[in-house]
């Protein structure tokens, strides 16, 4: 009987082990901030201006909230 306990408590250390694991890696790869905002675009992406016909290189991304004023 202790050794079929042995076996469990092992079984049980691995799982707990490789759940930390993928949690440690998980962790490490943070997302950029161009993930972070959501932009179709990373930096270093290639890409191809449709309207001007040129290619370039993503260097990066923003987003901004700009408040236009209305009329009254």
């Amino acid at each position: 009987m202790p050794e079929s306990l042995d076996r469990i408590l092992d079984r049980v250390q691995q799982n707990r082990t490789a759940r930390q694991r993928n949690l440690d890696n998980r962790l490490a790869r943070t997302p950029c901030a161009e993930s972070r905002l959501g932009c179709t675009f990373v930096a270093g992406a290639r890409v191809f201006d449709r309207v001007t016909g040129e290619e370039g290189e993503v260097l990066g991304g923003t987003r901004e909230n700009v408040i236009v004023p209305a009329t009254k």
